[in-house]
């Protein structure tokens, strides 16, 4: 197949580009969250920590990672958390004691009022959680820093070059409306 056989990308001349930017302008606006998206997320978040806190004491680290961190959440997006119970342990926890410590926070978030699965046989063992008063979903995992490091070095490839995150966002949309995760 030659090049000549291929289709337009998009309509040729300026009007065409400027139709086809305001499409996508349009598009990534649709997909934006909205500002009470937002504060939902950072109620869910203080009120977790509150619950994190009453399980694990005060040094642990409850951090949030994710598209949210990286600046590519959607609407729709649901929270990451990762918890280290005590940061200044060096060894991690073993996987006996981490699910215990989960399906614990699981019983507690429940009378914090969440709703709340602990799916401790997955890979990375989480909590799935929701607020039935405003529907925002989280997993939360513990002691699982790579996706933390990760949320983090893609809100920077963001920073440097600003078509990134339009690019990622109409990947994201266009995967979304196929089924594809």
């Amino acid at each position: 197949l030659a090049a000549a056989d291929l289709p337009p990308l998009g309509r040729d001349g300026p009007t065409g580009e400027a139709a086809d930017n305001a499409t996508i302008e349009r598009i990534l606006l649709d997909m934006a969250p909205l500002k009470e998206t937002h504060d939902q997320h950072e109620a869910f978040r203080t009120r977790l920590a509150v619950c994190v806190v009453e399980v694990c004491g005060s040094q642990c680290r409850l951090e949030t990672f994710g598209s949210t961190v990286s600046g590519f959440a959607t609407r729709d997006s649901d929270l990451d958390f990762n918890l280290n119970p005590d940061p200044s342990e060096e060894s991690p926890l073993d996987i006996i004691t981490k699910c215990g410590l989960l399906k614990r926070l699981g019983n507690h978030f429940r009378e914090c009022g969440f709703q709340c699965t602990p799916v401790l046989g997955a890979r990375v063992p989480v909590v799935k959680m929701r607020d039935p008063s405003t529907g925002v979903c989280a997993d939360l995992s513990m002691q699982n820093d790579h996706p933390v490091h990760k949320s983090q070095l893609l809100k920077e490839y963001a920073s440097i070059d600003q078509r990134v995150r339009p690019l990622v966002m109409l990947v994201k949309g266009w995967a979304k409306a196929r089924g594809i995760n």
